[in-house]
């Protein structure tokens, strides 16, 4: 089960975030009676990672050292169509590998 890890209520809706894992983040976002949801990590081409700290540490040794610590870690977004219900566990089992995706 998934358990809430941070909300808040915003002037325009309100965002919920559950962390289903330390290499994903499913967010669900709600407004009005309208809903969507999106699962975002970064990655590097060798591990995900959800932490923008790791991010910034990777980019910044990567500048520091010309390019030669590895690749630019990029920041992969899905998202699902308002109020359509998506099975993020067939997404995150088929469509992520077939995509390149560890």
């Amino acid at each position: 089960m998934v358990k809430p890890a941070t909300g808040f209520r915003q002037p325009r809706g309100q965002w919920v975030c559950l962390r289903l894992d330390s290499r994903q983040s499913w967010v669900a976002l709600t407004k009005d009676a309208k809903r969507t949801e999106a699962l975002w990590f970064f990655d590097d081409g060798k591990h995900q990672f959800i932490s923008p700290v790791e991010y910034w540490l990777a980019t910044s040794r990567r500048r520091a050292t010309l390019g030669r610590s590895g690749a630019e870690p990029v920041l992969v977004s899905l998202r699902s169509l308002p109020d359509e219900p998506i099975h993020w566990d067939r997404v995150r089992q088929i469509l992520l590998p077939a995509l390149g995706f560890h």
